[in-house]
């Protein structure tokens, strides 16, 4: 009797010394060791962005942690650039001209003009990502707009399709919802100078995009550019 007990006592101290099982990561998550704790990184992680340059770091697996706003919580972004920009989309030519508009260097003409925060070929108007490094998202890589609208011309309905599906694409506008059409009004404008709106612009790839521009009372812009790196 007491060689049972001695033997169930060694089993249950074996039991209990056996390593725990690895931890496994579904498809499209990677396994990693972050502050002295594995776990699976994707896309949309919510994170802690001193992870960034610790030891070993988010980057060391691919991955970045940021916000796209400051008012957003940060999560994880995949470490991508884009494709490279298409130099054949149908329409591409050149923008029209490339001037100072009040507040930003931007393209276009009065009263409507735009800035994205891309490497603007003023001839083949392609519009190169130059973020380094480059954060994809769940949804594309995003960009910082600004819009300017005369004051006589707001407000100012604004969109940007992609050529490729034909399906307009997210713009979040300071002070509004994410949209694919939204409306630049004067009580979202930046306080000074006047008729300037913030947004960021989401990418879901590398392609051929048509922005279109609708103000009162009868104004209207469009200009079609390739978006990549």
């Amino acid at each position: 009797m007491a060689l049972v007990l001695v033997f169930a006592t060694c089993v249950g101290m074996a039991a209990a010394a056996a390593p725990p099982k690895a931890l496994m990561c579904k498809a499209g998550a990677k396994r990693a060791v972050i502050g002295g704790r594995a776990q699976c990184l994707r896309i949309g992680l919510p994170c802690n962005v001193r992870f960034n340059t610790a030891k070993p770091s988010y980057t060391r697996y691919g991955f970045f942690c940021a916000s796209r706003i400051a008012s957003d919580p940060t999560t994880l972004f995949r470490v991508a650039q884009p494709a490279f920009a298409p130099s054949t989309c149908p329409g591409l030519g050149s923008p029209p001209p490339e001037s100072m508009a009040p507040g930003f260097r931007g393209v276009g003409a009065s009263p409507f003009y735009v800035g994205p925060y891309l490497a603007l070929d003023p001839v083949a108007t392609i519009w190169r990502y130059p973020n380094q490094p480059g954060l994809l998202g769940a949804d594309g890589w995003s960009v910082k707009f600004l819009w300017y609208v005369a004051d006589e011309a707001v407000p100012a309905r604004i969109s940007i399709t992609d050529l490729d599906t034909g399906q307009p694409i997210a713009i979040v506008v300071h002070g509004e919802a994410r949209s694919r059409e939204p409306v630049l009004e004067p009580a979202t404008a930046f306080a000074f100078p006047h008729g300037n709106w913030g947004s960021y612009v989401v990418f879901p790839h590398a392609g051929c995009y048509r922005l279109d521009a609708h103000w009162q009372p009868e104004g209207a812009w469009s200009l079609v550019f390739s978006f990549g790196r």
